[in-house]
């Protein structure tokens, strides 16, 4: 008796068909969602507690989950919705070449459990070459996954960091890749034999058509796009933290060649001073060129009421004119978001209590954000990694900037760009981190300053040293990206119409004497307290000249508003230094004051060991608004804080500096010409030198109608 034969669409051929691809399903996408399910479940059991910026702190810690646990829930199903998806596809992708083996070898596929293991196999694999990927290329956001957990766990990161380069990564990937094409165009081939020879030569045909044309769109597409731009442009580009004696240093392994090149080319102002140290108000200051007690700005968590505000600042009066503006930055330009500037276009991350909270709960999962960065795009697909210390890039920030130049509209543009790498905790990106990496260290600080110690902990010399090779690394990446975007505009001949300037929100201690490491704490030394200025007018290039006069950075404004021929149209505490860039000398320079930030951490540095006023613990000090989530300082500390300001003056040569303390007011003179490392007091031997400067202080100080004396101190009038 004859097999009966399903016909075709037949019920028994649909349910066939219907096994067939349920089993696919199992066996290959669902395969490898499991895995990364698992993977998932690991992240979240193997979790140690949070961290930002090399601070931990357990009372904060709860106090966040219990604010915002509704929060961290939905993250969490969300971010487990992306392992799934990851999962999903890498598992439909092994499944696929299993199943392309099997029909080139002429052989049913194997077993459904066979079938699993082997998908799971192949999805392991893909992860593998993922996270060796994201340990070469980002090995700051792997720290503490890897190297922190010592062991094995650093064995493998040291390993594959420091032997590995992210070329030979990728040579792998793409041999893979170009296996696979091969065979499954053998494949094709094999399938295409029973068609005619001409629809076989026109699929040949397209696919070599198809390659080419997408080779050649990638090759020859401009960096900078072509595009109309109007004349008296400007272009700010700022490096947090940066130092002006990097610039032009006697020392190779400190020059910085493509700015001291640019410098070579521009008005340099030697001695330019910020007046605080801090970033927040002191971009405010830059802006509007004006003092902190001026604008209301005194420190990096100001009230939800201040940053409401307007702020009147430059690039408010050149949007007003017509100009398009914007400001392009990473983690530390995130102050851009929080208060308006004049700036039409704010291309930088947000920082709040609930960003602080999503960004934390990506942090954990090491598994996942290797895919995020590697595959996706990182920053760019995912706006939440753009507020991560570990994460800063100046090439990811040049190609934004890329972005918006292209999209001119034929107006006169003013664009400030702040690159975020060379701020604390000093993250380069690779190959920059390769230096200190492979220098033989052997510390916590590897790739980047891994946590801060207190005063009465002071790192050794090693780790000193580390900290200053993973600073220069950070700042040897934001000079390739500086030169980098200026070849560009020189290209585009867009320095002949465009202003530029170069500066810093401040400097930055790297444990010179003992006034520590870091910014804004402390007013001792000028590390932290000068900053680069560097002007180069708009045409073509000229031989630059130096200025050696006292200048501040609340002078910037001014400066930028008479040279673009605007009218002066801020209050501004600061002048214009067109006088002194066009060779004018002036009789005197104005006094050069500053203040200290806001403290949440014992600061690195043992000169402070008692010179400090402590009036909060920690985070404890800080609160989230309810409506935006803005973190900022509790009002009723506000005062408290005002007491425990440092302040200085620098003028003709000397600097004063006030340090309140619980036990009195400390009074420090220096004389910065015969001693700049501030090693030597001398308050109490020039005695009519000290009061004069004293008067100069307090006389700045109090003309702000809030402050009055008591006695040594200056504190805050008390309040109706």
């Amino acid at each position: 008796m004859m097999d009966t034969v399903a016909a075709p669409n037949s019920p028994s051929e649909k349910e066939t068909r219907f096994v067939r691809i349920r089993r696919f399903l199992w066996t290959g996408p669902l395969t490898g969602a499991l895995v990364h399910l698992l993977l998932f479940a690991w992240c979240l059991v193997s979790y140690v507690g949070a961290q930002h910026l090399g601070v931990e702190n357990t009372q904060a810690e709860a106090r966040v989950v219990s604010l915002f646990g509704d929060v961290i829930l939905f993250t969490q199903l969300r971010i487990l919705a992306c392992y799934l998806a990851v999962g999903f596809v890498a598992g439909l992708v092994v499944r696929g070449v299993i199943c392309l083996v099997a029909y080139l070898r002429h052989r049913n596929t194997p077993s459904p459990w066979k079938n699993a293991a082997l998908t799971a196999f192949g999805v392991g694999l893909i992860h593998v070459w993922v996270v060796v990927r994201a340990l070469v290329h980002h090995p700051h956001m792997m720290n503490q996954s890897y190297y922190a957990k010592g062991g094995l766990w650093q064995s493998i990161h040291v390993f594959v960091s420091s032997r590995l380069s992210l070329g030979s990564v990728d040579a792998v990937a793409w041999i893979v890749v170009a296996v696979l094409v091969t065979a499954l165009l053998v494949a094709l081939y094999r399938a295409s034999r029973g068609l005619a020879l001409r629809v076989r030569r026109t699929l040949v045909a397209g696919l070599i058509s198809g390659a080419l044309l997408v080779g050649g769109v990638a090759w020859f597409t401009p960096l900078c796009p072509q595009a109309s731009f109007a004349a008296n442009n400007l272009v700010i580009l700022a490096v947090d933290s940066l130092r002006p004696d990097r610039i032009n240093s006697p020392d190779d392994t400190l020059r910085l060649p493509h700015l001291s090149a640019l410098a070579d080319e521009s008005v340099v102002f030697e001695n330019a001073w910020t007046v605080m140290p801090r970033t927040f108000p002191s971009w405010v200051s830059l802006l509007t060129g004006s003092y902190p007690h001026s604008h209301g700005i005194r420190h990096m968590l100001p009230s939800p009421e201040l940053m409401k505000r307007r702020y009147n600042s430059f690039f408010s009066t050149l949007k007003e004119k017509g100009y398009r503006t914007a400001v392009i930055s990473d983690f530390a330009g995130d102050i851009f978001s929080r208060v308006e500037l004049g700036f039409e276009t704010v291309r930088v991350p947000r920082f709040t209590a609930l960003s602080a909270v999503v960004l934390g709960c990506y942090k954990l999962h090491y598994h996942l954000l290797p895919y995020l960065v590697e595959v996706l795009g990182g920053t760019s697909t995912m706006p939440e990694l753009k507020s991560w210390e570990a994460m800063t890039n100046p090439f990811v920030l040049n190609n934004e900037v890329r972005h918006w130049l292209s999209n001119s509209d034929g107006r006169p543009f003013a664009l400030l760009v702040f690159y975020s790498t060379g701020h604390f905790p000093y993250a380069a990106p690779y190959p920059y981190y390769k230096a200190a990496a492979e220098s033989g260290y052997e510390g916590p600080s590897r790739f980047y300053k891994d946590s801060w110690h207190t005063g009465s902990e002071s790192p050794d010399s090693s780790e000193k040293e580390q900290i200053r090779r993973l600073y220069q690394g950070a700042l040897r990446a934001s000079d390739d990206a500086i030169g980098q975007l200026v070849a560009e505009l020189r290209s585009q001949s867009l320095l002949e119409t465009t202003h530029l300037l170069v500066t810093a929100d401040h400097g930055e201690r790297l444990h010179e004497s003992t006034f520590g490491l870091g910014h804004g704490e402390h007013l001792f030394g000028s590390e932290s307290l000068r900053v680069p200025l560097l002007f180069r007018a708009a045409g073509p290039s000229k031989p630059g000249h130096r200025v050696q006069n006292n200048v501040r950075t609340i002078d910037i404004a001014p400066t930028l508003l008479e040279q673009m021929d605007m009218p002066p149209s801020l209050e501004a505490d600061g002048v214009s230094l067109l006088p002194l860039a066009l060779g004018q000398a002036r009789i005197t320079d104005p006094p050069v004051f500053m203040e200290s930030g806001l403290w949440f951490i014992d600061p690195e540095a043992e000169i402070l060991n008692q010179r400090i006023i402590r009036f909060m613990d920690g985070f404890s000090g800080y609160l989230p608004d309810r409506e935006t989530h803005e973190i900022y300082l509790n009002p009723q500390l506000d005062d408290d804080f005002l007491v425990a300001k440092h302040r200085a003056v620098v003028h003709d040569g000397y600097k004063l500096v006030y340090v309140p303390t619980r036990h009195g007011v400390e009074w420090l003179l220096f004389n910065l010409t015969d001693d700049p490392q501030e090693r030597h007091d001398l308050a109490g031997v020039e005695v009519e030198t000290l009061n004069k400067y004293k008067s100069l202080l307090k006389g700045w100080v109090l003309s702000d109608s809030t402050m009055m004396e008591m006695g040594e101190y200056l504190v805050p009038r008390v309040r109706p």
